[in-house]
C-alpha cells in the first residue's frame, strides 16, 4: 500500500520512543488524518522499547521510514521490527531526553528560536 505525503509537510530527521499506553500496540497508518489512512502495521510492545526514525511532520501525526527495539542479542543492540514508511500520531510517541515545563517539544533545528513543529503533552 502507498504511503501518502501531505502538502506542506515539515521535513526531520528525529528518532522517538513509542509509548504507547494500547498493549495492542501503535498503528502505523498509510495517511494522516481525520478519518486517518488504513492500518498498515501495528508496533506491538517488544523488548525494553521501540523507537521509529520520524523523517516529516503534518500536524499531530509524524511520517516514519522504520522502527526498531532494543535487542541486547542483535547487532548494535537494535532489531528492526518495521521497514517501510508510514504514518504515526504523536500521542504515542516520546522523548524523555527533552521534557520541558511545557511539555515535550519538536524544533526543525536544535536551537531555542527555531520554528516549533510538534509539542508533545504527556
Amino acid at each position: 500500500m502507498a504511503v501518502t505525503h501531505v502538502a506542506g509537510e515539515q521535513a526531520c530527521d528525529v528518532r522517538l520512543n513509542v509509548h504507547d499506553p494500547d498493549p495492542k500496540g501503535m498503528n502505523v497508518r498509510a495517511a494522516p488524518g481525520k478519518p486517518p489512512g488504513a492500518v498498515i502495521a501495528v508496533l506491538k510492545p517488544d523488548g525494553e522499547w521501540t523507537e521509529v526514525h520520524v523523517v516529516a511532520a503534518s500536524g499531530d501525526w509524524l511520517r516514519i521510514d522504520g522502527a526498531q527495539a532494543v535487542d541486547d542479542d542483535a547487532p548494535e543492540g537494535m532489531r528492526p521490527v518495521f521497514k517501510g514508511a508510514g504514518w504515526v500520531h504523536v500521542s504515542g510517541l516520546g522523548i524523555s531526553e527533552l521534557m520541558t515545563g511545557e511539555g515535550r517539544v519538536l524544533g526543525a533545528a536544535p536551537v531555542a528560536s527555531a520554528k516549533l513543529l510538534c509539542r508533545l503533552l504527556l
